[in-house]
């Protein structure tokens, strides 16, 4: 089963939906987190494990860095941990190469899967008040779930 956090825009809550459903679960998820970005390097790393495709890297000192959506992952007890980073034009190949490898149920976080793939279970997560970046209407649309941050303690459903 794949699981796909998608969102508004940055800082409306998906990490912390996700950590919600890890803490829920802990150990059953593998979690995939995308950034569309060149800035902080290209390819696939995760936190452990043997690979046969060569654009996924172990690297675990990334991934556990302090106050990084990568180490709150692995710190809620997800099973393991991937973080992939690229070109948009170069993420559809990278999450191929993932998604050959990866075992057992997956959250995704990053609007970019729905490129690739249909998930089997999709959130949206909005902050209440905030208007959404350019393109993510579609994304609600196809949303099982849209979530929403009320800015408390609280999600409304």
């Amino acid at each position: 089963m794949i699981i796909l956090v998608s969102g508004g825009k940055s800082n409306v809550g998906k990490t912390t939906l996700i950590r919600v459903f890890l803490s829920i679960f802990p150990g059953r998820f593998s979690v995939v987190k995308i950034t569309p970005s060149l800035h902080y390097g290209e390819g696939v790393i995760t936190d452990s494990g043997v690979f046969k495709s060569e654009c996924i890297v172990v690297d675990s000192s990334t991934l556990k860095i302090d106050k990084k959506d990568t180490s709150f992952f692995l710190n809620e007890g997800a099973k393991r941990v991937f973080w992939v980073r690229g070109e948009k034009e170069k993420l559809n190949y990278y999450l191929s190469c993932l998604l050959r490898e990866l075992d057992g149920d997956a959250i995704v976080e990053g609007n970019s899967f729905l490129q690739l793939r249909q998930p089997d279970l999709m959130f949206f997560v909005e902050k209440e008040g905030a208007e959404a970046k350019e393109g993510a209407e579609p994304l609600k649309v196809c949303a099982d779930f849209i979530v929403i941050n009320t800015g408390t303690t609280k999600f409304l459903i």
